[in-house]
């Protein structure tokens, strides 16, 4: 058994340099939430959405030192295993700021693993990625924005339900273009 993590978090807690792993749960955890299942697991190292701005600036170096984590000729180097001692669900983004201090991850960072079901961080991550994406590339022209959602949409725009991500009766399409000020189209996952 093992758990998917960045390659730099596997890396600062097999050598010490993190004492939690921040974990967020994920599409398929049932509704009673996340749980941990196995008392011991392998770290199964990733670099999948992994940016070095998302690690507090002092730890930066994890990702360098993770290096050596990095899948080679289609082979996961396991070679960390972890053991659980205990678990806290955090309910309250208060009880975050306990949490900083034993991980590489930025506060910002752990604010979105908290956050990560709630619309309003997929809103403030699509516009931080178009605003990226069209002040990189000032020559091309966007002239709107399709978003493909794993639910069920109405005719306009609102999103009635989603089951993986635990949202109902969003008014998605009005959220984006306020906050992106371009035509906004949206469309189930499945289409």
């Amino acid at each position: 058994i093992a758990c998917k993590e960045w390659a730099s978090v596997c890396a600062a807690l097999a050598f010490g340099g993190q004492s939690i792993l921040v974990r967020k749960g994920g599409i398929a955890e049932g509704p009673g939430g996340f749980r941990v299942n196995h008392e011991r697991f392998w770290l199964y190292p990733t670099q999948f959405h992994q940016q070095p701005g998302q690690l507090r600036q002092d730890c930066e170096y994890w990702i360098e030192k993770a290096e050596v984590w990095k899948h080679r000729r289609k082979m996961v180097p396991l070679q960390a295993i972890a053991t659980v001692t205990g678990v806290q669900h955090i309910t309250r983004e208060s009880q975050l700021e306990q949490l900083e201090a034993r991980t590489i991850l930025t506060y910002e960072t752990l604010q979105q693993r908290f956050h990560y079901r709630e619309p309003g961080l997929f809103v403030r991550e699509l516009v931080r990625t178009v605003a990226t994406l069209r002040s990189t590339n000032p020559r091309i022209v966007c002239e709107g924005i399709g978003v493909s959602l794993p639910g069920r949409i109405d005719d306009h725009g609102r999103l009635i339900f989603a089951p993986n991500l635990g949202w109902r009766d969003v008014e998605l399409k009005t959220q984006l273009e306020a906050a992106i000020g371009l035509p906004v189209a949206l469309e189930n996952a499945a289409n």
